[in-house]
């Protein structure tokens, strides 16, 4: 029986480099597939993984408050924003 892996997602270990050496080895391995990386917009991803030659999705992280302050609502707002535009990535 054979399968045809279409999707995969990988979790691994936090150690610097960890990621991009496990996607260098399955460029090297299978230089047809397609590596997508998803990550922060302010994170050091944004600079490391372009580096590598890897596509990089990025996504606007924050958090919601339960303060009902003017500042609290507005920053809940924007969060609420950026889980709309975080859930229209591109296919």
């Amino acid at each position: 029986i054979f399968v045809t892996v279409k999707q995969i997602s990988v979790f691994l270990e936090n150690k610097p480099g960890m990621l991009l050496d496990f996607t260098k080895l399955l460029r090297e391995r299978k230089p047809q597939c397609n590596i997508l990386f998803v990550g922060a917009d302010d994170g050091m991803e944004k600079d490391l993984v372009p580096r590598e030659g890897f596509r990089l999705e990025t996504l606007t992280i924050s958090n919601f408050q339960r303060k009902l302050t003017p500042s609290g609502v507005l920053h809940n707002l924007k969060t609420a924003r950026n889980l709309y535009s975080n859930c229209s990535l591109p296919q």
